[in-house]
């Protein structure tokens, strides 16, 4: 047992879990703590996935789940509003340069809704179109605030929409 314990990769991994090693696909032992470049990122794409208040990321639970598991410190709200807005604007140029490589015919539809807590409006502009694949894609190409549900300011803001 001794001599199966000394080359025993998960018993060797189990006994370094401070360190947070793991076994990687060739079998050999690695460190599993992300960078916190990599942290960072995931906890904005866990604000907009999730769609939690900005202010969760500096919440006592939101660190407390992080020091439990020896996580980074998390950052602030404000560090944490410019990276969703920069991930927002890469995002949204790689998307113009994929549509205009592949070129498709775009049904667009939109909705309009008024928020709960605020009573504003906002409308959605989504792209529906069939890729090389033959799959049927949709994609929200605008998120628009709207002062009112008139004719001509919907067709306003979709055409400042389609004009980005």
């Amino acid at each position: 047992m001794k001599n199966h314990l000394r080359i025993c990769k998960h018993f060797q991994a189990w006994t370094q879990k401070q360190n947070q090693t793991v076994i990687n696909n060739q079998g050999q032992l690695q460190s599993g703590k992300v960078t916190e470049e990599i942290f960072k990122e995931a906890s904005n794409e866990m604000l907009v996935l999730g769609e939690l208040p900005l202010s969760f990321i500096q919440s006592a639970v939101w660190k407390h789940f992080c020091d439990k598991v020896n996580l980074y410190a998390p950052h602030f709200r404000r560090t944490a509003t410019k990276d969703i807005v920069k991930m927002y604007v890469g995002m949204k140029a790689s998307l113009k340069t994929w549509i205009a490589a592949i070129n498709p015919r775009v049904s667009l539809t939109t909705d309009i809704w008024t928020a709960k807590a605020t009573t504003a409006s906002y409308m959605v502009i989504t792209a529906h179109f069939v890729d090389s694949a033959w799959q049927l894609r949709k994609l929200i190409i605008g998120f628009k605030y709207i002062t009112d549900r008139k004719g001509a300011t919907i067709a306003r803001i979709l055409l400042e929409c389609l004009g980005e």
